[in-house]
Formats: structure tokens, C-alpha cells, sequence
């Protein structure tokens, strides 16, 4: 979640529009790649079988309940070195979408918002498998210029739908200083997914507008179109994603300010833009529909 580097979301229009306009013919010569990976390079091997009930995500350090709704507030700087208000609304729905077959993934709706204007919008699949880790599975991107409201163009990649797309690690079901580095995903040019994790602490205090919070468990996020950069993130137990950022170089700043449970309507609304997304989107002709 939030997994977006500040220096990522400046796409450039004319090549983003291209990728956008080909992504159909991608994904639809990609319908049989391999659903289970190497070990190596800190990506996990990724076993559909080992999944029993995926949608109940109940990881300490990434609970996922549907029609929770978390929002996140901050600031990202400019080349001009101004604090741009930012948030960040995140809702886990409860919409499901099936993949690699017939396993059923759970659908986290995100929208992205620069001075209050959307910057970003997507949806992502998450599963817990037996063991307690919880996966990442792919995701449908679109950006919008901020200032005008233009939409810019969408990317996406899903595991077995697009080749050469492996699913990595959201939260791992026992982090530990001890944990390797991790692969949170991959996905090979021009969509250039490379996102890895690594534990760097397990014990911080953390305080945010939600709430203060002992025990917490440090991530710091790399990439590897990015060699220089970092993201910290901070999970609590039995909440989250608390921040992120702080001591990196990225200059983003978002804290949790809210968790809210959705009543039906504001429920049925956020379903409506996913089903909305996911249909614009035109790229997931492979899989079946989210319901």
C-alpha cells in the first residue's frame, strides 16, 4: 500500500499514453505465464496452493478488513523545495477478483490526492496465505495532472497475466531484523515494477495524528530504477501502515490521520469507482471481473 516513490509520479505524458494504449495487446498475449517463481534475488516463491481463505487478511502488522478506510496526511516537496499538501485514502473493499486460475484475491482501492486535486488512482490485489504472509499481486494505475485534471494514462500488471510478472511481499507473517530483503513484486520493462522490502527496525515509537504507538516495525522500501533512493515505512501491531517517510530522501511525509468503517452507501460508492477503474482501465480483458 502507498507503494509509490515521490520522483515515480511525475510521468512522462507522451510515453505513459503509449504504454496505456498497448497494454491490451500485452496482457492479451500473456494469458499462460507461470504462476510460480524462483527464490532468488529476494523474490519469494509464490505458491497458489498454498493459499486456503486469502481474502481474511488478519496479519498483525497489515490487517485488512473489508469497508476499512484509512487516510493519510502530509506534505511532498517540490523541485522548488515547497511543501505541496498531500493525502493519501485507502479502502479496503469488498470486492474480489479471481487470478492464476481460481485463486481469489482481496481489492484495495487507493486514490491519491496533491493539494486536493487527484494525482493518482488504482486498485491492487492482496491474498494472506497460509503461513500468515500477505501478497501483492499486481495493479491498475491511473494519473492525473493534478493542476488541470488530465488524465495522463493508466499502467497495470497482474501475476499470470502478464509475462514475466512475479506477485512479492506486502507484509511478511513474522518480520524480524533477522528477515532477508524481500521482493514486494516484480514486473518486467516497460512496466518496471522492482519494489523490495527490508526490516530495519522492530521496536520504534511512533506518534501520528491517529494515535501513539510502541513496538513499531520499520520497512525501508528500494527500488531498483532508483538505486539511491529509499521510502521508510512504520506498521503497528494491530493497525497498519502508521507513516511514511522520515530520515529518507524522498520528502514525503504522510501520517495516519483516520480509520473508518463504511456504511453501506459510502460503501457502494467506492465499489462504483473500482468497477469503474477496472473497466477504463481495458487491460485486464484476461482475468475475470472483480464482484
Amino acid at each position: 500500500m502507498l507503494n509509490k516513490h515521490t520522483t515515480k509520479r511525475m510521468w512522462i505524458k507522451l510515453a505513459v499514453i503509449a504504454l496505456f494504449a498497448l497494454l491490451p495487446l500485452i496482457f492479451a498475449a500473456s494469458q499462460t505465464a507461470a504462476t510460480m517463481q524462483t527464490a532468488e534475488n529476494g523474490i519469494a516463491d509464490f505458491d497458489p496452493a498454498n493459499f486456503s481463505n486469502p481474502t481474511k487478511i488478519t496479519n498483525p502488522f497489515l490487517p485488512l478488513k473489508p469497508r476499512t478506510q484509512f487516510t493519510y496526511v502530509g506534505f511532498t516537496v517540490d523541485d522548488a523545495g515547497d511543501q505541496i499538501p498531500h493525502e493519501v485514502v485507502t479502502t479496503v473493499t469488498d470486492l474480489t477478483k479471481e487470478i492464476c486460475g481460481d485463486l481469489e484475491t482481496l481489492v484495495v482501492y487507493e486514490e491519491d490526492l496533491s493539494d486536493g486535486e487527484l494525482e493518482e488512482a488504482e486498485f491492487f490485489l492482496v491474498g494472506q496465505d497460509k503461513d500468515g504472509n500477505v501478497w501483492r499481486f499486481g495493479e491498475y494505475t491511473e494519473a492525473y495532472d493534478p493542476e488541470t485534471g488530465e488524465f495522463l494514462g493508466g499502467k497495470a500488471f497482474f501475476v499470470c497475466h502478464l509475462d514475466g510478472a512475479q506477485a512479492g511481499i506486502a507484509m511478511l507473517a513474522d518480520p524480524s531484523l533477522e528477515s532477508p530483503q524481500y521482493s514486494q513484486g516484480f514486473a518486467p520493462e516497460p512496466i518496471s515494477f522492482t519494489d523490495k522490502g527490508e526490516v530495519v527496525a522492530v521496536d520504534e515509537t511512533v506518534s501520528v495524528p491517529f494515535g501513539d504507538f510502541a513496538g513499531v516495525l520499520e520497512i525501508r522500501e528500494t527500488n531498483e530504477e532508483e538505486p539511491d533512493a529509499f521510502q521508510s515505512k512504520f506498521y503497528a501491531e494491530g493497525v497498519g501502515l502508521i507513516r511514511v517517510g522520515g530520515g529518507d530522501v524522498q520528502q514525503e511525509t504522510l501520517e495516519l490521520e483516520s480509520i473508518e468503517k463504511l456504511g453501506d452507501e459510502a460503501m457502494a460508492a467506492v465499489r462504483e469507482e473500482v468497477l469503474a477503474l477496472e473497466a477504463r482501465g481495458n487491460v485486464v480483458g484476461s482475468t475475470e471481473p472483480a464482484e
